[in-house]
């Protein structure tokens, strides 16, 4: 596993959580006190967000980061 694989996987599935529930980059965004850019780079890997961060984001979508985590761990 490289050092950028964990984020990228981490923003997939963020992505796919948000688009799942119909939630536009902007609406995350909002819920989490994030601009949509932060969103929009989170979900492509180029963001490795801060513990705080992936709380507010798993809050946004609704599920326990440990299930973020998981999720992402899954797809190694």
């Amino acid at each position: 596993m490289t050092p950028h694989a964990t984020p990228a996987r981490f923003g997939l599935i963020v992505r796919g959580r948000r688009e799942a529930l119909g939630l536009t980059q902007a609406e995350v965004a909002e819920r989490c006190a994030v601009t949509r850019t932060y969103v929009s780079a989170l979900e492509n890997g180029h963001k490795n967000p801060t513990l705080e961060t992936q709380v507010r984001i798993a809050t946004a979508l609704g599920v326990e980061l440990s299930a973020l985590v998981k999720e992402a761990e899954e797809k190694r």
